[in-house]
């Protein structure tokens, strides 16, 4: 079984996500509601996957994701949020977070997403992509290393698959 632990403070998200998640067969959903119940289900038990919404009461996911990976540097943290995440990007990026998954996603975007994590692959939306494009194009002529070494780093991976759907591209290996 893949233990995987869901952060997230929506009773009726936890639950549908649990059940998409488990259908699989080979996948269990422990829950925590609150960040202070996810540090203690950390502390206790091993996880190959966290899925942690960006906004969990008053605690900011990310702050939440820097806290694991102080305790677990390995972990595998994906951002699960029903706001767009885009503005949040490079946050995340830094705080070492591997990929992100809206909750509006299908189920079929949901599983891809754990598993691709879990074989230590990306999954972003493709209006992220873009955005990231532009910036490194834009970023190109101008002095801002930062951009410059994300064009070169996504220039860089071995390829990119746009999904079926055309909605999201995996990008080889995983870059967190």
């Amino acid at each position: 079984m893949i233990p995987i632990l869901l952060v997230d403070d929506h009773p009726s998200v936890m639950e549908g996500t649990r059940m998409i998640l488990e259908q699989e067969g080979d996948i269990k959903v422990s829950l925590a509601n609150s960040a202070d119940k996810a540090m203690e289900m950390i502390n206790a038990q091993a996880y190959d996957v966290m899925l942690i919404d960006l906004h969990i009461g008053d605690v900011n996911g990310i702050d939440l994701a820097k806290q694991v990976l102080k305790m677990k540097p390995d972990a595998i943290i994906l951002i699960y949020t029903g706001f767009e995440f885009n503005n949040h990007f490079n946050l995340m990026i830094e705080a070492g977070i591997c990929g992100f998954i809206l909750k509006t996603s299908n189920s079929e975007q949901l599983v891809t997403a754990v598993r691709c994590a879990l074989r230590g692959e990306v999954v972003l939306p493709m209006s992220l992509v873009k955005q990231l494009r532009k910036s490194a194009l834009h970023a190109s002529g101008t002095k801002d290393g930062q951009h410059a070494t994300l064009a070169i780093r996504i220039r860089s991976m071995k390829y990119l698959e746009r999904s079926p759907e055309g909605e999201a591209i995996r990008i080889l290996p995983r870059a967190c």
